[in-house]
Protein backbone atom coordinates (compact mmCIF):
# COMPACT_ATOMS: atom_id res chain seq x y z
CA UNK A 1 0.00 0.00 0.00
CA UNK A 2 1.30 3.45 -0.88
CA UNK A 3 1.27 5.91 1.98
CA UNK A 4 -0.07 9.40 1.45
CA UNK A 5 2.60 11.79 2.68
CA UNK A 6 0.51 14.94 2.46
CA UNK A 7 -1.30 15.92 5.57
CA UNK A 8 -4.70 17.53 5.50
CA UNK A 9 -3.23 20.64 7.11
CA UNK A 10 -1.11 21.52 4.04
CA UNK A 11 -2.42 24.54 2.16
CA UNK A 12 -2.60 24.36 -1.58
CA UNK A 13 -1.38 27.44 -3.40
CA UNK A 14 1.62 29.51 -4.18
CA UNK A 15 4.29 30.20 -1.62
CA UNK A 16 7.47 32.20 -1.37
CA UNK A 17 9.48 29.73 -3.46
CA UNK A 18 6.95 29.80 -6.33
CA UNK A 19 6.88 33.60 -6.34
CA UNK A 20 10.67 33.73 -6.29
CA UNK A 21 10.98 31.33 -9.23
CA UNK A 22 8.40 33.24 -11.27
CA UNK A 23 10.28 36.52 -10.80
CA UNK A 24 13.66 34.93 -11.54
CA UNK A 25 12.29 33.20 -14.65
CA UNK A 26 10.83 36.37 -16.07
CA UNK A 27 14.01 38.32 -15.36
CA UNK A 28 16.20 35.70 -17.01
CA UNK A 29 13.82 35.21 -19.91
CA UNK A 30 13.19 38.80 -20.86
CA UNK A 31 16.18 40.59 -19.44
CA UNK A 32 19.33 38.56 -19.66
CA UNK A 33 18.56 36.35 -22.66
CA UNK A 34 17.32 39.17 -24.89
CA UNK A 35 19.83 41.90 -23.99
CA UNK A 36 23.08 40.13 -23.16
CA UNK A 37 24.48 40.52 -26.68
CA UNK A 38 23.76 44.26 -26.69
CA UNK A 39 25.32 44.63 -23.25
CA UNK A 40 28.51 42.82 -24.24
CA UNK A 41 28.85 44.87 -27.44
CA UNK A 42 28.27 48.11 -25.51
CA UNK A 43 30.80 47.43 -22.74
CA UNK A 44 33.33 45.47 -24.78
CA UNK A 45 33.80 42.29 -22.75
CA UNK A 46 32.01 39.49 -20.95
CA UNK A 47 33.66 40.43 -17.66
CA UNK A 48 32.27 43.98 -17.70
CA UNK A 49 28.81 42.70 -18.60
CA UNK A 50 28.93 40.24 -15.69
CA UNK A 51 30.09 42.99 -13.35
CA UNK A 52 27.21 45.22 -14.47
CA UNK A 53 24.73 42.38 -13.88
CA UNK A 54 26.15 41.86 -10.39
CA UNK A 55 25.89 45.59 -9.63
CA UNK A 56 22.33 45.61 -10.95
CA UNK A 57 21.49 42.62 -8.75
CA UNK A 58 22.91 44.35 -5.69
CA UNK A 59 20.89 47.49 -6.46
CA UNK A 60 17.75 45.39 -6.93
CA UNK A 61 18.31 43.72 -3.55
CA UNK A 62 18.81 47.15 -1.93
CA UNK A 63 15.58 48.36 -3.49
CA UNK A 64 13.69 45.28 -2.30
CA UNK A 65 15.06 45.70 1.24
CA UNK A 66 14.12 49.39 1.28
CA UNK A 67 10.62 48.56 0.02
CA UNK A 68 10.20 45.87 2.66
CA UNK A 69 11.32 48.29 5.38
CA UNK A 70 8.78 50.85 4.19
CA UNK A 71 6.08 48.18 4.11
CA UNK A 72 6.89 47.24 7.71
CA UNK A 73 6.73 50.87 8.83
CA UNK A 74 3.43 51.53 7.02
CA UNK A 75 1.54 48.26 7.65
CA UNK A 76 -1.50 48.88 5.45
CA UNK A 77 -2.46 47.41 2.11
CA UNK A 78 -1.93 49.48 -1.01
CA UNK A 79 1.80 49.25 -1.64
CA UNK A 80 3.63 52.25 -3.10
CA UNK A 81 0.41 54.19 -3.48
CA UNK A 82 -0.36 54.19 0.24
CA UNK A 83 3.25 54.77 1.30
CA UNK A 84 3.59 57.85 -0.94
CA UNK A 85 0.06 58.98 -0.11
CA UNK A 86 0.90 59.03 3.60
CA UNK A 87 4.34 60.60 3.09
CA UNK A 88 3.68 63.21 0.37
CA UNK A 89 -0.08 63.43 -0.12
CA UNK A 90 -2.65 61.99 -2.50
CA UNK A 91 -1.19 63.51 -5.68
CA UNK A 92 2.10 61.62 -5.23
CA UNK A 93 0.21 58.39 -4.63
CA UNK A 94 -1.99 58.96 -7.66
CA UNK A 95 0.94 59.75 -9.95
CA UNK A 96 2.99 56.78 -8.79
CA UNK A 97 0.02 54.50 -9.44
CA UNK A 98 -0.31 55.66 -13.01
CA UNK A 99 3.42 55.68 -13.65
CA UNK A 100 3.69 52.14 -12.29
CA UNK A 101 0.77 51.00 -14.45
CA UNK A 102 2.21 52.46 -17.64
CA UNK A 103 5.95 52.03 -17.16
CA UNK A 104 6.05 49.20 -14.65
CA UNK A 105 3.52 46.86 -16.24
CA UNK A 106 2.74 47.84 -19.82
CA UNK A 107 6.34 48.55 -20.83
CA UNK A 108 7.84 45.20 -19.76
CA UNK A 109 4.88 43.32 -21.24
CA UNK A 110 5.39 45.11 -24.56
CA UNK A 111 9.14 44.38 -24.51
CA UNK A 112 8.48 40.71 -23.71
CA UNK A 113 5.92 40.50 -26.51
CA UNK A 114 8.31 42.07 -29.01
CA UNK A 115 11.09 39.65 -28.05
CA UNK A 116 8.73 36.66 -28.15
CA UNK A 117 7.39 37.63 -31.58
CA UNK A 118 10.92 38.09 -32.93
CA UNK A 119 11.90 34.60 -31.76
CA UNK A 120 8.62 33.13 -33.03
CA UNK A 121 8.93 34.60 -36.52
CA UNK A 122 12.56 33.47 -36.78
CA UNK A 123 11.38 29.89 -36.31
CA UNK A 124 8.59 29.91 -38.89
CA UNK A 125 9.94 32.16 -41.66
CA UNK A 126 12.60 31.12 -44.18
CA UNK A 127 16.12 32.44 -43.48
CA UNK A 128 16.52 36.07 -44.47
CA UNK A 129 12.79 36.78 -44.70
CA UNK A 130 11.17 39.09 -42.20
CA UNK A 131 7.50 39.48 -41.34
CA UNK A 132 5.59 41.91 -43.57
CA UNK A 133 4.70 44.48 -40.96
CA UNK A 134 7.30 47.16 -40.45
CA UNK A 135 7.23 49.90 -37.90
CA UNK A 136 8.13 53.43 -38.94
CA UNK A 137 8.26 55.92 -36.06
CA UNK A 138 5.51 54.13 -34.20
CA UNK A 139 3.17 53.59 -37.18
CA UNK A 140 2.65 50.40 -39.11
CA UNK A 141 3.62 51.10 -42.73
CA UNK A 142 2.29 47.97 -44.45
CA UNK A 143 -0.41 46.25 -42.41
CA UNK A 144 -1.76 44.21 -45.34
CA UNK A 145 1.43 42.29 -46.09
CA UNK A 146 2.08 39.60 -43.52
CA UNK A 147 4.26 37.01 -45.27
Amino acid sequence: MIADHQSTDDKAGFGLSTATFVVVASMVGTGILTTSGFTIVSVGSHQWALLLWIIGGILAICGALAQSELACRVPITGGDYMILNKAFGPLAGFLTGWIAAVLGFAGPIAASSKAASAYFFKTILPPGQEPGFYWNRGRMTDPTRFW
